[in-house]
């Protein structure tokens, strides 16, 4: 039986507040701000909770951190080690990985445009 639980999450303040943060003139960062806006408003997913780790949390509490840290701290994520690679030599690396896929074919929003997720490593 699993201790984690479910929830489900409004993620629209973290997709507008993320849309801020790819600012740059590269078409990917375009992209990538113009469809965390175009999903914000319909951005609800329904996830288990497990959350990251303490070291990792940390540092995103730590004085140079970036302001978005806190946002992200705050949504109930499941975190865990990477899936987006089929590569069985991949995945036994990426135990010490943090990884929530927001946007994406598999993504807790779906997009065929953009690819974006969070990550953390421990040292």
């Amino acid at each position: 039986m699993s201790i984690n639980s479910y929830h489900q999450i409004n993620l629209e303040k973290l997709f507008l507040e993320l849309s801020q943060v790819f600012n740059g003139n590269s078409e990917i960062e375009k992209i990538s701000s113009q469809e965390l806006r175009a999903k914000a408003k319909v951005a609800l997913a329904f996830t288990e909770e497990k959350a990251i780790s303490k070291d990792i949390a940390n540092v995103m509490r730590s004085d140079d951190a970036h302001p978005i840290c806190s946002e992200i701290l705050k949504t109930p994520f499941n975190w865990t080690p990477p899936k987006t690679s089929k590569s069985d030599l991949y995945k036994k690396h990426s135990h010490f990985k943090a990884h929530v896929e927001l946007l994406g074919p598999d993504g807790l929003v779906k997009s065929n445009i953009v690819r974006l997720g969070l990550y953390g490593m421990q040292s």
